[in-house]
């Protein structure tokens, strides 16, 4: 009973063979497969006619052209000499293919989960190390810079990088949101409620935030650091500290953390043009209320 329970459970997957006889290569299968003979079934691919006619020294196979000649009777009495035949077969299973099962996977941890902590300590470290690594050139490239020419306003944008990087993602939202418009509109696709509300969202958000990221600017004019309808008077700021912090998710970036008098939090966001000048301007304004940050 066990035994027949095995061989209902396997599957054979389809293999080609080229035999004369696929009724026994059937019974073949079910021998060394150990396959139930009811599952399988079987599909003549192609046909191997080999012949030895009479005037002819040698056996050779008959291409497709040649068999018109067997349509005449007289054939088989006066010409021919000797006949084969063999086949190539795909033999499959009828049933539905199994789904191969996942590989088990298991995590061994320790009780009290030293061996994850240990890794995570080793990646924090690493981190922290790369942080370290960073500010220690901005501290060194900070003490070298000198202001050239000074102004009584300074006009700071988005670096290049922010806006390549910020285009290209505003770009594929754009496109998707115009692809799902257009097959719409050839009726490819349904109109859903949905999708009438949020492509038009879609690039509002899209030109919405490329004209904000065009016009986005901060202006250091005399002592004050302007950021849109932001003001903030240098000579309040209680300190200032260039520090690495979380933008999204797992993104890390270059910050600027403001404390006013008042126990204002200001960050700003050191994706800017002139970072060096910027940051300079300031720690001449505040001397030792400038800080970096020590990891």
């Amino acid at each position: 009973m066990q035994e027949a329970k095995t061989q209902e459970n396997l599957y054979l997957e389809p293999v080609v063979l080229q035999t004369p006889t696929p009724q026994n290569e059937i019974l073949n299968l079910v021998k060394n497969l150990k396959v139930d003979i009811k599952f399988i079934d079987f599909k003549i691919l192609e046909i191997f006619t080999e012949c030895k006619f009479v005037n002819e020294t040698e056996p050779r196979i008959l291409n497709q052209g040649e068999l018109y000649r067997f349509n005449d009777d007289n054939v088989f009495v006066n010409e021919l000499e000797n006949i084969k035949q063999s086949f190539r077969v795909e033999f499959f299973d009828i049933r539905k293919r199994p789904q191969k099962p996942l590989p088990e996977i298991s995590i061994s941890i320790n009780k009290k989960l030293t061996k994850i902590i240990e890794e995570y300590e080793i990646i924090k470290e690493k981190i922290i190390k790369i942080f370290e690594l960073f500010l220690k050139k901005l501290e060194k490239k900070l003490e070298t810079f000198k202001i050239e020419g000074e102004k009584e306003m300074y006009i700071f944008r988005g670096n290049r990088k922010y806006i390549i990087s910020s285009s290209l993602f505003f770009i594929t939202i754009l496109l998707i949101a115009s692809y799902s418009f257009y097959k719409i509109s050839m009726g490819i696709e349904k109109a859903t409620i949905l999708k009438i509300i949020l492509i038009p969202v879609l690039f509002s958000y899209v030109l919405v935030s490329f004209i904000s990221m065009i016009k986005y600017k901060i202006f250091i004019r005399d002592k004050e650091i302007i950021l849109g309808k932001l003001k903030i008077n240098m000579d309040k700021i209680n300190s200032a500290t260039v520090k690495i912090d979380k933008v999204k998710g797992n993104r890390y970036d270059r910050y600027l953390e403001i404390v006013t008098d008042d126990n204002r939090l200001i960050k700003i966001r050191l994706n800017i043009s002139d970072e060096l000048l910027f940051l300079k301007i300031i720690q001449n304004n505040i001397k030792k209320k400038f800080i970096i940050k020590k990891y």
